[in-house]
């Protein structure tokens, strides 16, 4: 279990290292215009990607595990293909800005959802290595591509980097295949309508959670977009992306817990090795915001250029949630090893509610400044509304919930071994 924890923050830490180099480069070769105008067509892949991709969720995880389902590709590919048609003429009617792209977006939606069905399965089939590697692959395609595209051919032009989430995405999708290929031999073409009703039975509930998941990281985005324009956009996703990176050890931590959570009968055992994970998490969070923030304003306006410069200033209004949402990650994965994610529903309702509509009034007002008090709150809220749960769900006093001395020796000895 040490292993895929270690290898797990491996795949995160390089997968984002590699992200921010791609964001780098696009930043510096195509402007914060580019990097907002990127941003904005792969937040709404993202977005509209929910629904296509309601058969490749955490939820196939979960049943495919104890169905070994046989027709789920064939299945699968149909309502992609269905959901990403209907989604082309949705996002024609209702969608502003970059509408000569809706096509694009349509296709790559496409090509992005199959990708997620592919490593889906092989995660269900228990495939770590392979579901890592195609994670990796996925990342390198597009830098590999976006290099050749501008110090190769020299095209500075964003319909390059179109050209580049194309050729990635085809080029996983093969690679996949491949790695799949011993399991796509035991499936067939057709229905089974009790594999369908497996699926949908947990399928809603998982892309419910995630999608107010999305809604309350992602929606201010479209705001900002809509109120600010590509520019305030692709300077903000730059400090919201060196924000989330230091959630790498806590997601890590917290796919492990859920493991744990959801093979163990001993709760009393496993919510105290849970808030164990989620001080830790803390801990670990409190160090790395404390290390972005101290950074000069000056290191930012080199690594990203000039337009950087207001970063330090909003990152600043981040922090107060950058510190708190670890609880929320960590929580939301032991309340889904417990089978309860109707709490994770009701937490992150909170904070998707609070995204919307505090993001209608703070964005307009106070632009980036308020894009992020409005993100702040959003995650405070939703943690602290599972902390509450997890406190009254399990004998815990309040200075149990405290980090204390005992907890800052454990964190140094981790840190001890695992520099060892």
């Amino acid at each position: 279990m040490k292993q895929y924890l270690l290898s797990n923050i491996f795949t995160r830490v390089l997968c984002n290292v590699l992200n921010f180099i791609l964001a780098l480069i696009i930043t510096r070769y195509y402007g914060a215009i580019g990097k907002g105008e990127f941003t904005y067509i792969l937040t709404l892949i993202t977005f509209v990607g929910f629904f296509s991709n309601i058969f490749s969720s955490n939820s196939l995880i979960y049943s495919y595990a104890k169905n070994s389902f046989k027709t789920i590709y064939f299945t699968s590919i149909t309502w992609i293909a269905i959901v990403c048609s209907l989604e082309f003429v949705f996002l024609r009617l209702f969608i502003v800005g970059s509408n000569e792209y809706l096509f694009h977006i349509s296709i790559l939606t496409f090509f992005q959802a199959i990708f997620g069905l592919l490593s889906a399965v092989l995660l269900a089939n228990q495939e770590i290595k392979k579901y890592n590697t195609l994670s990796i692959i996925y990342i390198i395609s597009n830098l590999l591509i976006i290099v050749f595209m501008i110090f190769g051919i020299n095209r500075m032009g964003l319909g390059s980097i179109i050209i580049m989430m194309y050729c990635s995405s085809i080029i996983s999708i093969l690679i996949a295949i491949y790695l799949s290929k011993d399991i796509i031999k035991t499936n067939v073409i057709g229905y089974n309508m009790e594999e369908i009703k497996l699926i949908l039975s947990h399928g809603y509930k998982y892309q419910l959670f995630d999608f107010l998941q999305f809604m309350m990281l992602r929606f201010s985005f479209f705001l900002l977009y809509q109120f600010e324009g590509k520019i305030s956009l692709g300077v903000f996703s730059i400090g919201l992306s060196l924000i989330e990176s230091i959630w790498i050890v806590s997601r890590s931590s917290a796919t492990l817990n859920y493991i744990q959570v959801a093979n163990s009968e001993n709760n009393i055992e496993q919510s105290k090795q849970t808030l164990k994970t989620l001080k830790i998490s803390v801990l670990i969070s409190i160090i790395l915001v404390s290390i972005i923030f101290l950074m000069p304003t000056e290191v930012y306006t080199f690594i990203f250029g000039s337009s950087c410069k207001v970063l330090k200033h909003y990152i600043r209004w981040l922090i107060p949630g950058a510190i708190a949402y670890p609880i929320f990650i960590v929580l939301s994965s032991y309340f889904l090893g417990k089978g309860r994610i109707d709490l994770n529903i009701i937490a992150c309702g909170l904070g998707a509610f609070i995204s919307i509509f505090m993001g209608y009034f703070l964005i307009v007002r106070y632009e980036m400044t308020g894009t992020a008090f409005t993100m702040s709150i959003s995650f405070i809220v939703c943690s602290l509304f599972l902390l509450y749960q997890f406190y009254k769900n399990n004998n815990f006093t309040l200075s149990d919930l405290l980090v204390n001395k005992k907890d800052i020796q454990e964190f140094l000895l981790l840190v001890k071994k695992t520099i060892s």
